[in-house]
């Protein structure tokens, strides 16, 4: 739809009185900055389904830049009027700039917000999208944009470019690399790695606290800052408790970054939900009513099993063959792969149990566990470094003592 079309839309349902004029001028201001004016009467104008597709359809048959309003009680004999201009679109709103990743939904684009001068992210839609993938897009953005957390990725708005009308999820810039790639690169030490786990644990619990399950958490889809931002990202295949929007939706791979070399490991289609890898048993059976917190609870499990043993827990040719070694296959100690602390495996394995009953209860309660570890060790290294320093003293006073000692006997040999 162009951007005069969009316009006509919103002209329309003023004329039917749908919506009041303050809100006419309201939504024609911040669409003018390139936001979808239809999505924009769904969310701020409340329009139902069937006279947004009403509207849309008038607007299609109006050739011109007129059309005659539909007789209403309060205006019996309506008069053809000319329709609103649109605000001029004089600078875009966003500058686009280099590609940060790709995937099944579009891609995400460096860009700069003209109106303040901010470096944000956007996410945008493939331009052939249809109905279904629109309708998965925007729920991404809102789902997103209803987590204020700051582990979170926040979102700023949800929009349409303007020319071609591509829709876009504008988001935090996040200068830095997902933890896949740190653990893949060596450069944090495990237990940086372990603390940044803590973070995604409290953002995760948060998001279960409001009734949200991400159902596809790993190590790339947790971005880690170059200033110390912990952040989770795609949510686009989240569901949320009492409504059933998601389930009747196949789920699509989330954005890759440019240059990604893994050619399979997405989100998988059809009934099942998730990265294979990271997936939980009940995910990897496509048993989406059985899917829950202790679902996302496994898949932490799984993501810490990546930070210990450097590897995923499970790896094959295929994504089904993953799938059924998830569901069937011992899981290997991490230990047994590279050496790992033994308090830290045992909370790993006890996220991965096969049956959900044997898992942690809440992702809570395993943020819990990983941070008394940290406490703890924590503890253990303050005691270690008090022990090594007083052992430091007491030699130097050792030294000392010798060395009087020492000069003593001179002076006594010399008298």
């Amino acid at each position: 739809m162009t951007p005069n079309r969009h316009f006509l839309v919103l002209s329309l349902a003023l004329r039917r009185r749908l919506i009041p004029e303050a809100l006419f001028h309201a939504i024609s201001e911040v669409a003018a900055g390139g936001q979808d004016p239809v999505d924009l009467l769904w969310t701020r104008g409340r329009l139902d389904e069937a006279t947004l597709k009403d509207l849309l359809a008038e607007a299609a048959r109006a050739g011109s830049g007129q059309v005659t309003a539909r007789p209403s009680s309060a205006d019996p004999q309506p008069q053809r009027q000319p329709l609103p201009s649109p605000s001029p679109l004089a600078v875009p709103r966003y500058e686009l700039g280099a590609e940060i990743g790709a995937g099944g939904l579009g891609q995400v684009v460096e860009a700069t917000d003209t109106s303040i001068g901010r470096q944000v992210a956007l996410k945008l839609l493939v331009r052939d999208a249809d109905e279904d993938l629109l309708r998965r897009f925007r729920w991404e953005g809102r789902i997103t944009g209803r987590l204020e957390h700051p582990n979170i990725v926040p979102v700023h708005e949800l929009g349409a470019l303007p020319g071609n009308g591509q829709a876009y999820i504008c988001m935090k810039r996040i200068v830095g690399r997902n933890m896949k790639e740190v653990i893949r690169s060596g450069a944090w030490k495990p237990r940086r790695l372990v603390e940044a786990l803590r973070d995604v644990c409290r953002a995760v619990a948060y998001a279960h606290s409001r009734g949200v399950i991400h159902r596809d958490l790993k190590p790339a889809n947790v971005m880690l800052g170059d200033f110390g931002e912990v952040l989770v990202v795609d949510w686009g295949i989240a569901r949320l408790a009492g409504e059933e929007e998601l389930a009747r939706m196949a789920p699509v791979s989330p954005a890759r970054p440019s240059g990604d070399p893994e050619a399979r490991g997405g989100t998988q289609a059809g009934m099942v939900f998730g990265t294979p890898s990271y997936m939980s048993p009940e995910q990897a059976m496509g048993q989406a009513d059985q899917v829950d917190e202790r679902s996302d609870v496994y898949s932490l499990g799984a993501t810490l099993y990546e930070i210990l043993a450097g590897v995923p827990p499970y790896d094959a040719e295929s994504d089904l063959e993953i799938m059924e070694k998830v569901v069937l296959a011992d899981l290997k100690p991490p230990s047994e792969v590279r050496s790992c602390p033994p308090d830290l495996e045992s909370i790993c394995l006890q996220a991965m149990a096969r049956r959900r009953e044997d898992r942690y209860g809440s992702v809570a309660e395993l943020g819990g566990d990983i941070e008394s570890y940290l406490e703890g060790t924590k503890e253990a290294e303050r005691r270690e470094r008090l022990a090594h320093e007083q052992l430091a003293r007491a030699r130097e006073q050792l030294d000392l003592s010798a060395h009087l000692q020492a000069e003593s006997a001179g002076v006594l040999a010399a008298a």
